[in-house]
């Protein structure tokens, strides 16, 4: 499993992968966040497992009345499983995740943007089959990470 780390500055949040609008926020259509797996032969993706989402008020009508709404806030971590086919060649693969969002606070949205995460896979013969996964990971459900290549 590889997980995204996406931290937040003060006051901002990134919409969900799949926003719930509010109805008093109209025709608000929220850019999700969403990660671009890459097609890496020897792998597959599972189902990417989402951060629970946090509830922040926010005010983009100005009304003065500021609603609750569903977001990734503060440090959101995002976790891509995968599996390696058992005759995949051996050695490093890169390993490169397009992650797309917009920032907001609480009045205004900043403009689309988009990330590249990149990291190195060592696929090995002899690697551990049931390593310890770190501190990192204790948000991860080993149970929801069914290969489904779940590319998104």
């Amino acid at each position: 499993v590889v997980a995204v780390i996406i931290d937040h500055n003060d006051h901002y949040h990134t919409n969900l992968n799949e926003p719930i609008v509010p109805e008093e926020m109209g025709d608000f259509y929220p850019v999700p966040t969403t990660l671009s797996l890459p097609e890496i032969d020897g792998l597959t993706f599972g189902a990417i497992q989402w951060p629970k989402p946090v509830s922040v008020p926010v005010d983009f009508s100005f009304t003065g009345n500021p609603i609750q709404y569903q977001v990734y806030g503060d440090r959101a971590i995002v976790y891509v499983p995968f599996s390696i086919a058992p005759d995949a060649a051996l050695g490093e693969r890169a390993l490169e995740i397009k992650v797309r969002y917009q920032a907001c606070d609480d009045t205004i949205c900043l403009a689309p943007d988009q990330a590249t995460v990149s990291t190195t896979l060592q696929i090995s013969a002899d690697a551990p089959v049931n390593a310890e996964l770190g501190e990192l990971f204790t948000g991860f459900d080993p149970t929801k990470a069914a290969a489904s290549d779940g590319r998104q």
